[in-house]
């Protein structure tokens, strides 16, 4: 409902742009604002995340999420699920001191090895800022940079350098989940996503620097 139709105190409007990312996914950037004032206090709060549709995914991994391990969930778009789920580790000490990995309960391990390949795990591990995670479930790919909730200009309006590594940070790892599934169905391993931890933690996969 536009604005000036809502009723209420505090307003709430939400943009979207759509279009494809790096890396070739599809996706898009939704803003939204809410704008007013509560219990005397003016209300004024931006926000921007990443959404793009996996349903390629969906029988591979019914729920990921990675945050950054001093960074409260609830600071998240997505925050707030309180699903039962397990901490998933890898052979990383800079992934592992940086984020918390978690993945639905019971769910196979194998195809994320695959996924999470050294190249893609150096990339999250030291190039993604500080305040960047994401999210994917039944095929919906959720990506943020929370802390700075996509308004860094001092009179208000989006920073677009901030836009920009979003949007580079999200399409990255969007593209690297849908290419790594598009191949597993290609080489005919489609059936089995839920087999436990290989040996090895498979090949290394396209580059995931931009």
């Amino acid at each position: 409902m536009p604005a000036e139709q809502q009723t209420g105190s505090v307003r709430h409007a939400i943009w979207s742009l759509a279009g494809k990312f790096p890396g070739g996914a599809v996706g898009r950037l939704r803003h939204q604002a809410a704008f007013g004032s509560t219990s005397g206090m003016d209300v004024a709060m931006q926000h921007t995340i990443m959404v793009a549709r996996l349903p390629e995914t969906v029988g591979y991994v019914p729920m990921l999420c990675v945050r950054p391990a001093e960074l409260m969930s609830s600071l998240y778009y997505w925050g707030g699920d309180q699903r039962p789920r397990d901490s998933q580790r890898f052979e990383s000490t800079e992934l592992d001191r940086r984020y918390i990995v978690e993945i639905a309960k019971a769910q196979g391990q194998n195809w994320l090895w695959q996924l999470f390949s050294p190249a893609l795990i150096d990339w999250i591990a030291h190039e993604t800022p500080a305040d960047f995670g994401f999210k994917l479930e039944t095929g919906v790919f959720t990506c943020e940079c929370p802390q700075w909730r996509g308004q860094g200009r001092a009179d208000g309006e989006v920073n677009t350098e901030q836009l920009d590594l979003l949007t580079k940070c999200s399409g990255v790892v969007a593209s690297r989940i849908r290419d790594e599934v598009l191949e597993e169905v290609g080489t005919g391993s489609a059936s089995s996503p839920t087999a436990r931890r290989p040996t090895s933690t498979g090949s290394q996969g396209p580059s995931t620097g931009g």
